[in-house]
């Protein structure tokens, strides 16, 4: 079992909030979405600061929520009887996919 040092909630938004900053995929929407956000005749930087702002906030918000609630699943997880269970069920996923693909028939269209 690996033992991790406690990490602080306000370490880990500073560090959420870093990599949504630097997601290509994030700052690839904000490119082709902020044209048609902005109001033409208004400054472009109070506009820009605002959403790069909101994004980032609330996208790192979500990222922190997430992190968070694998934490506390994390020690429920630990358990070597659910582990079991979640490698039986992945297993069975598995079979499952592997049986419908043998079943599936090509479209003749």
């Amino acid at each position: 079992m690996v033992i991790t040092k406690n990490i602080s909630p306000r370490h880990a938004f500073a560090h959420t909030a870093a990599l949504t900053v630097l997601n290509p995929k994030r700052i690839a929407l904000l490119i082709v979405f902020v044209l048609q956000i902005t109001k033409a005749g208004a400054a472009l930087l109070p506009q820009l600061s605002t959403l790069v702002v909101t994004v980032v906030m609330l996208a790192a918000l979500n990222a922190l929520a997430y992190a968070l609630a694998a934490d506390r699943l994390r020690c429920l997880i630990a358990r070597p009887n659910i582990i079991a269970w979640i490698t039986r069920a992945g297993g069975v996923a598995l079979i499952m996919m592997g049986v419908l693909t043998a079943t599936l028939r090509r479209s003749t269209t």
